[in-house]
Parts: structure tokens; sequence; C-alpha cells
């Protein structure tokens, strides 16, 4: 295996960038959506993209507290039921016993170790580590996992990891367990049914068991607005406990009903308004506003069960600019109902809309971060063409839904050629979200360019680009041949912007984006890996 190393001064580069509201300039993905001039993690959900969902035990930065209560750093990782630690790469290793060790904590999540607790019917008196969530109101909230035997999968149906939501008062002796169904409501009303918004949901029978994390987070975001508490986030966007540890925050300034609103900021700068309907997974329903870094509005969004319905895009002086809606249609084929994107409105250079007929007209549009003027061709309130002028040809950018690029072919040569490397430092900060990639293809399909428009982690980003250009020691993938894009049945040179995802799955954590994206996305990305898994046909990450 093949080991990344990057130059010092990438590193000091990364550590001090910013994810949020990345600058991509005014472009389409392969999938026809419009980013709209920024790379926004809390509303970008593509359908098609290259993934990688890396299914991993792998080590993660950490720390636990010994007999004496001094903080001893390291690496830490679950191999199994085993907790190991390494005080760097290069040690060896050391199992942790939950007897000797109190707390620990590995990336965003922290484990604590404990005894009390029911295991098939019967109160453990052995201690073991369970997955803090968290403690208000005199409740603490943990998850025990449990790995079920070979024989218990084959012969009983059991699932390979067992989890078990737990809670305890602070006056309690022996820890309460949402354990199945069957009991899930009488326990539910017993620690939430105080709430009326709550309440109302558990008596409608409107979550199950598997849903009970989405019951104890709307609890304690319910506390923590009544207490106007913030919430904090890493610069992956994952939750995490502690304001040191923070790159982003969020404020909860309302709740009516079941209708959340997050306001999320950056320091002092505001970046996005969002109501929710649930949680974990995040669904939005309600506005989506995302803001200018002059505070002024940028984007309103309208959502619906996660699906955007319409969006209205304004510019720095608060100016509306472009204005366009998803309507529903019935594909034929499949029977079931798509969404079209229509523009209703396009201002010229005087903010004037462009239509003088029903969704039709052009228009020029200067995109002031690629330094770009481009120009947008509309019929009947669709976008046909958007293309630029360069020196050597008209560059049209692929801005149709429909368009075959056949990206699961690539997505599994990407899958193939990253199982060469190792990415330990990708791994230990658990580096999860998207690179948004700009490939220049000319008239006869093949690569002429790469760009990457936004910035992930040093290894991952070299991956990216490695992959699609090459270097001196993987020029085997430097000669991508693409299909060629045809403008009114001619072969022209075209821009395509292809979304990178990266996950990382551990038994304990979902992948960052399950939590932001439609809980659907990601377990299509899971399965798919899973399946690949089984059948032998992609490599897995090695440890």
């Amino acid at each position: 295996m093949k080991k990344i190393t990057l130059p010092i001064i990438l590193l000091f580069l990364f550590f001090n960038m910013c994810f949020a509201q990345s600058n991509v300039g005014f472009v389409h993905d392969i999938n026809g959506f419009p980013l709209n001039g920024y790379y926004d993690p809390f509303t970008y959900a593509p359908e098609e993209a290259i993934f990688t969902v890396h299914n991993s035990d792998s080590y993660e930065v950490g720390y636990y507290y010994d007999a004496n209560g001094q903080i001893i750093n390291g690496l830490i990782k679950f191999d199994g039921k085993e907790v190991l630690f390494k005080e760097n790469s290069k040690s060896k290793k050391a199992k942790l016993y939950p007897g000797d060790i109190l707390q620990l904590v590995i990336g965003v999540d922290s484990f604590v170790a404990i005894n009390n607790f029911y295991i098939k019917k019967t109160v453990t008196k052995n201690y073991e580590f369970v997955k803090y969530i968290t403690e208000y109101d005199g409740l603490t909230f943990m998850k025990h996992y449990r790995f079920s035997s070979a024989m218990g999968q084959a012969y009983a149906d059991q699932s390979p990891i067992i989890e078990t939501f737990l809670v305890k008062h602070k006056d309690s002796l022996v820890w309460d367990n949402f354990h199945n169904n069957k009991h899930l409501e009488k326990r539910a009303l017993k620690y939430f049914g105080h709430l009326p918004f709550l309440k109302e949901i558990i008596i409608n029978s409107e979550y199950l068991d598997e849903d009970i994390i989405s019951i104890i987070k709307m609890a304690e975001y319910e506390h923590m607005r009544k207490n106007a508490e913030p919430i904090f986030y890493d610069k992956y966007w994952q939750e995490i406990k502690t304001k040191n540890d923070a790159k982003y925050y969020a404020n909860i300034v309302n709740r009516e009903d079941s209708i959340w609103t997050f306001e999320y900021f950056d320091n002092a700068t505001k970046l996005y308004s969002v109501d929710y309907s649930s949680f974990y997974p995040n669904v939005k329903s309600g506005q989506f506003v995302a803001y200018h870094s002059n505070g002024k509005t940028r984007q309103v969004a309208e959502y619906k069960s996660n699906k955007p319905q319409e969006v209205k895009l304004y510019n720095k002086e608060g100016k509306l600019t472009t204005h366009y809606k998803y309507e529903p249609y019935e594909n034929i084929q499949t029977g079931e109902t798509e969404y079209k994107l229509k523009y209703v409105f396009a201002a010229d250079a005087s903010g004037k809309n462009i239509f003088e007929e029903p969704g039709t007209g052009s228009t020029k549009t200067y995109d002031d971060i690629n330094k770009i003027t481009y120009h947008s061709m509309f019929e009947e309130g669709e976008l046909v063409k958007f293309y630029r002028v360069d020196e050597k040809d008209t560059l049209f950018q692929i801005t149709d839904p429909e368009y075959n690029f056949k990206i699961k072919a690539l997505n599994k040569s990407f899958n193939y050629y990253i199982s060469e490397f190792y990415i330990d430092s990708a791994l230990l900060e658990n580096a999860q979200g998207t690179i948004l990639v700009s490939l220049i293809i000319d008239d006869k399909g093949y690569l002429s360019k790469c760009k990457l428009l936004n910035e992930l982690h040093p290894e991952l980003d070299k991956l990216v680009s490695d992959f699609f250009i090459g270097d001196a020691t993987t020029a085997a993938h430097s000669n991508h041949k693409f299909r060629p894009y045809k403008v009114d049945r001619k072969k022209r040179f075209c821009e395509v912007i292809i979304p990178v995802e990266f996950g990382i799955n551990k038994f304990y954590r979902k992948p960052a984006q399950y939590y932001h994206h439609n809980n659907t996305f990601w377990m299509q990305h899971q399965q798919w890996h899973q399946q690949t898994i089984d059948n032998i046909k992609v490599p897995t990450f090695p440890k």
C-alpha cells in the first residue's frame, strides 16, 4: 500500500481554511443542480456522485483519564469488543480495560465505563464501555453495543451489533433501557412525556425503536433552547461537546410545534438559518436561508420533507437575481413523481427580468469568483445552454440532469484506485465531506484539465487530483476517456462538475453527511458499499 506524503506548508494551509460556504463559482453539477456560487454542506445532497464509504476500525486522535485522573493523549480505536491505545502511530498498542479507565474520548465521541444495566434481562455487574449521548435535567443517556455471535446471526437472525439505549436518573442505581418496540411508548412517555410536542409524537406512534435517538436529541435541543445553550460543530460539521474544539456553532432561536429554527455561525459571522422537522437524520422542512459575508441574504430555499421546492437568489446589495422552482412531473418509464427545475425569473445587468416570453430568453452572468462571464439560454423555463468563451473554444457546462455521464463506472474505478493508498491522517481526523471537481473535456472526449473547486483534507484532495490528472506513479489514471458532449448534434468542449464524497462509517458513528442529507442518500451509499465488499469487487481501505 502506498502512503501519501504532503509538504508541511500544505498542512498549515489546511488548518486555516474554512469549509462553510466555499466559493466555487456559478457551476452546475452532473445532476444539473445549480450551486449558485457556493458549496453549502447543509443543502448539497447529489443523487449522482463518486462516493466512498470507509467501513472503518481505524485509530483516531483521542485521550483517556487514568486512575489518577490524568489525561493521557494518543490514538484510540475500537477493534471489535476491544479498545486499543497507542501513544503515536509508531508506538506499540495496548488494551484499555473498562475496569481501570472510566472515561475515554475517540474523535468526536465520548465513552464511559458503567455497570448495573440490563443485558438479556439480567443486570450486569461487570463494567463495559458505552457511548455517551447527552445529559440534562438530571437524566443521562448512553448507548450500549453488544456483538452477537456467529451462531446468533446464523440461526437466531440477530444483527451483528445489537444497540440498546440506556437512561438513568441521577438518583437511580440501575440503568433503564429502550430495548424494543413493545415497551418503547411506555418508556418514552416516562422520560419525554413532560414535553407536549414529543408526547404527541410518541402517542401517535410516529417513532419506532430505531428512531429513539431523534427523540433524545429533540429533548436535548429543547433543553438547550430554553437555556440559550449553543450547539458546537467541528470543521467537518460533526456535532461535538466542547467549545474549544469547535469551528462552528448554532443557536436554536425558535421552536413552533414540530418546526425548529437553527442559526449557524462561524465566529460572529452568520452563515445559515435552517428550519427542521426532525433530527438524526436531519430533515429540512421550511426555509433554508444563506447569507453573504456582509450579512445580507444570499439565498432563500423552501423545503418540504427535505426536498427543495423553490429557490431565490440575491446579490450582495440585496436585489433578486434568480428565482426557480422544482415542478413535479410523472416519469413515464418508472411511473414515479420526479421534479424538474423551472426558472421563473432571471435578471440582466440592470436587474430586469430577461423573460419577455414566459421562461424564454438569454443573459450574461459575471462570476466574480472565477473571473468568468457565463452565457445562459432559457426555453420555457429550462436552462438549455450554459457556456463561456475562452481562448480556444466555446466551453459548454453540462447542466442537463438527464445526461448519462456513466458515473458508476467512474465510481468503481475510483474505489479501486484509492484502495492502493494509506490515508492515515484523514482517518485520524475523521475527515469527511465533499470535494467538487471541475473536468474540462475536449471534443474527442479526453480530459484536458482538472481543478478542485474546494478543499477537504490534504490527503483526500491529493487523491482526487491524482486520480484524474495522474502523477509519476499513477500515469495509468491520467488518460481518462469520456463520451463527447454534443450541442446541436456537434461535439464540443465541455465542463462537468463531479462531486466526490468521502464518508467514514464506524459501528458507533454514522458518516457525517448522514445527518445533514436525506437519510436515503447515505443508506444507498452504505448498501452499495457493503454489496461491493460481499462481491469482492471493490477493495476496502487498508487498516
